[in-house]
């Protein structure tokens, strides 16, 4: 079997290598998490999400507390961009890491950070860094800004 080989393309019907296997692997775990960690953010920004997310599936939320949360109506959850990576050590299987740009948009409606509600929409951009063990989701580190608010807390 050939080590340091690789497709150069899909026509291409030479053999694959230990490498290429691995390097498949590899991608199929990444993509794996990465998924997960995007239905658990969509999970957690539905209405009482975060309370059932964390109730069903235990994992160590550590970061910044998610107030948005209780403070926006009409949440709306994109993913920006997202980087996964798998940690590949012996006898240690499902383990992996995933980092997470996203942003919400809202409806201001409730109390946050000190800042009284506008009823106006509001955008939050966040990053989460999450992490696996045994293919499941353990920790996840969220930090988040308000930049629209911190600018209307300083006016007041």
């Amino acid at each position: 079997m050939k080590l340091f080989r690789k497709k150069k393309s899909e026509e291409d019907d030479s053999e694959f290598g230990i490498v290429d296997l691995f390097d498949q692997h590899l991608a199929t775990e990444e993509a794996v998490y990465s998924d997960n960690v995007l239905a658990h953010l969509r999970r957690i920004h539905e209405p009482n999400g975060y309370q059932r997310e964390k109730r069903e599936h235990d994992f160590i939320d550590l970061g910044m507390p998610r107030s948005y949360l209780d403070a926006l109506d009409e949440i709306e959850l994109t993913i920006e961009s997202q980087f996964a990576s798998a940690l590949l050590q012996p006898r240690k299987r499902g383990q992996g890491q995933v980092v997470s740009r996203w942003t919400v948009r809202g409806i201001h409606r409730r109390e946050l950070a000190g800042i009284p509600p506008s009823g106006e929409p509001v955008q939050i951009g966040g990053l989460s860094y999450t992490t696996f063990r045994d293919y499941a989701l353990r920790t996840e580190y969220t930090f988040w800004e308000v930049p629209e608010l911190t600018r209307r807390a300083v006016e007041r």
